[in-house]
């Protein structure tokens, strides 16, 4: 499948004024005589260039869809809750079908390969949970084939590929029309996020599946690791939602917080720290511990100071 995220972006005041439209087909390669799911989806610009997700979708709008290739099921497509699918049939006819999606001067879309040959009749990922917590049980994600043949080989991506592990990490042969695979989230996790994934076999894609990573606590501090020489100041920011922060460290060190003793931040969710001493500095490094404990609900964050 291909996928293309097209930011008609005109930054005026905030960026509200600016709509990501997400065009994505249910699948890479489809029969030219059937209808063909395609998921529209509106959103705040993501600066990342990120897929919209659920924070920032915006509902109760309606797009103008169109393709250079078919025939959709809807020229106006109304986006209710910010996400909607309309229908795209090729009619006999075959090659790449372009599907766009306009709000405005804003514009996205996506492609799908029609062909007159007909592939899988399903080709389908599903997920066990539609949310995970950061150190929680794996998720365990299925893909069901049709038709297909014992040993069939099946390959699963997840994006952003960095957050967490699959199981198994390589490809894996279905049998019985169907392989497993098992996502492990990491054990710790300061932030939300989504994860998209994505089945292939050949050169077919199956829909995707997204799963909202969450972190396990309600706050956590960045930068979260850092290196510095002695004597540096940093800043570190608390971010979440934290009530009465108080901040510890730990190691053989000395440090300071704007310039005075560790107590001034307490209270406070933006610090300057800067260590002033550090045992064992004159051999290799000299790592610190740096801890915002909330007060109220005993959640506490940490982030490392490398001192070299």
């Amino acid at each position: 499948m291909i996928l293309l995220a097209l930011f008609a972006c005109d930054f005026l005041n905030t960026t509200t004024d600016c709509v990501q439209l997400d065009v994505i087909p249910a699948v890479h390669t489809a029969y030219s005589m059937n209808q063909t799911d395609v998921q529209v989806s509106a959103c705040v610009c993501s600066l990342e260039g990120e897929l919209c997700s659920e924070e920032n979708l915006i509902p109760m709008v309606e797009v103008q869809m169109s393709t250079n290739l078919g025939q959709l099921s809807s020229e106006n497509l109304f986006l209710s809750n910010g996400r909607g699918v309309v229908g795209i049939t090729g009619g006999g006819n075959v090659g790449l079908a372009y599907i766009q999606a306009a709000l405005g001067s804003f514009r996205g879309g996506g492609s799908i390969e029609l062909t007159d040959s007909i592939p899988f009749t399903k080709f389908e990922l599903t997920s066990n949970a539609e949310t995970v917590q950061a150190g929680e049980s794996p998720v365990t994600l299925m893909v069901e084939i049709e038709p297909s043949y014992d040993g069939q080989p099946v390959d699963l991506s997840v994006y952003p590929s960095d957050i967490g592990q699959l199981s198994p990490s390589n490809q894996v042969a279905a049998y019985g029309g169907f392989a497993e695979f098992l996502y492990v989230p990491p054990s710790e996790y300061y932030q939300n996020e989504t994860l998209r994934f994505i089945a292939q076999s050949g050169s077919d894609l199956s829909n995707s599946v997204f799963l909202e990573l969450t972190s396990a606590t309600n706050f956590f501090i960045q930068p979260a690791s850092i290196t510095l020489p002695l004597g540096e100041e940093v800043t570190f920011r608390l971010q979440g939602n934290v009530l009465e922060p108080f901040w510890t460290v730990s190691g053989p060190s000395d440090v300071t917080c704007d310039g005075g003793p560790l107590s001034l931040c307490d209270g406070k969710t933006e610090v300057k720290i800067a260590v002033t001493s550090c045992d064992g500095i004159g051999s290799t490094f000299c790592n610190v511990t740096l801890r915002a404990t909330d007060d109220v609900t005993g959640e506490q964050v940490s982030a490392s100071i490398i001192i070299q």
